[in-house]
């Protein structure tokens, strides 16, 4: 075998003229491809996935001890038993996420004496009677609660904010957060509905 130069790529270059079409082709094939992307609707299973995942990253502060240490895994509960679509949803937009360096993890309540690993709880329609009861007990300080009825975050009802499907629209309650011991960043605060 012949040693010495190594081999000798040739480049081409065509003209502009030539070019062009296929440039102006794979533009337009973005433009639609983008298009396309933006008209993808979001079932309401999904829609309350995505914002239960995307929450935690806006929480200014959190309760004192809600985490023992760094290596503490960040609980999104859900009380009660929801459908297996929504979990299946937020189980994979959770699957790598990481806030403040913890690891999100989903997890099922189904009994009340369970709740106090959890930091943030989604309470489904069918669970309000049970978290209604739990929050007048005051057995239930420390977890930010988020539902889906008209009056979840309402002062009465305990819960910091309220998901409008149908809508796709979010309200939040800063005093019941506060109550509970968290801050809800200003940014989002700033973007959505605040009600007392």
């Amino acid at each position: 075998m012949r040693q010495g130069r190594a081999p000798q790529t040739r480049i081409r270059f065509c003209s502009l003229g030539r070019a062009l079409p296929f440039i102006l082709s794979f533009w337009v094939f973005l433009a639609q491809g983008a298009e396309t992307r933006l008209k993808i609707e979001l079932t309401p299973e999904e829609f309350k996935a995505k914002i239960l995942a995307t929450l935690p990253s806006y929480i200014s502060e959190w309760p004192r001890g809600a985490f023992a240490d760094s290596t503490n895994r960040l609980i999104l509960g859900v009380l009660g038993k929801e459908n297996d679509a929504f979990l299946e949803a937020l189980r994979f937009l959770v699957m790598t996420a990481r806030v403040d360096g913890r690891e999100v993890v989903v997890r099922e309540f189904n009994d009340a004496s369970q709740l106090g690993k959890c930091h943030i709880l989604f309470v489904p329609a069918a669970s309000v009677p049970q978290w209604s009861a739990l929050s007048k007990s005051g057995s239930v300080q420390g977890i930010l609660a988020v539902g889906e009825t008209e009056d979840f975050a309402k002062a009465d009802m305990g819960g910091a904010f309220r998901m409008i499907t149908k809508d796709r629209k979010l309200e939040a309650n800063p005093r019941n957060a506060k109550k509970a011991g968290y801050r809800i960043n200003s940014k989002l605060l700033r973007i959505i509905r605040t009600v007392d």
